[in-house]
C-alpha cells in the first residue's frame, strides 16, 4: 500500500456513487486494495500536515479510519475467476 509496490492501478472518471473497476490477469492470492477520490483532480493522494488524508479514501477490509492501513486487516483473498470487492469511502475526509 505504498507507492512503488502497486501491482496494478486505475484512474476512473465517474459521476456515480457506484462505479466498477476491473483488473485483469491478477493471479489468485492475497491482495490489499486501496483507492481514493481525487476531489481536486491533482492525481495525488493529498494529506494534511499530520499525514492524514484530506480526501475520501478506502481500503479492502476496512479498519479504523484514524489508523494507517494495515496489511493484516486490508488483505483480501482473490480466487480464480470474477471477484467483487466493495470499498467504503467514509475514511479520511472529515471536513
Amino acid at each position: 500500500m505504498k507507492r512503488g509496490h502497486w501491482l496494478q492501478t486505475a484512474s476512473v472518471v465517474t459521476t456515480s456513487f457506484q462505479t466498477g473497476v476491473a483488473f485483469s490477469a491478477v493471479s489468485a492470492g492475497k491482495y490489499a486494495i486501496s483507492a481514493f477520490i481525487d476531489t481536486n483532480d491533482s492525481g495525488e493522494f493529498p494529506r494534511d500536515g499530520f499525514g492524514r488524508p484530506t480526501v475520501p479514501w478506502a481500503i479492502s477490509g476496512g479498519g479504523p479510519a484514524w489508523l494507517p492501513p494495515n496489511w493484516m486487516i486490508a488483505a483480501t483473498t482473490i480466487t480464480p475467476g470474477m471477484n467483487d470487492v466493495t470499498l467504503d469511502f467514509s475514511h479520511g475526509h472529515k471536513q
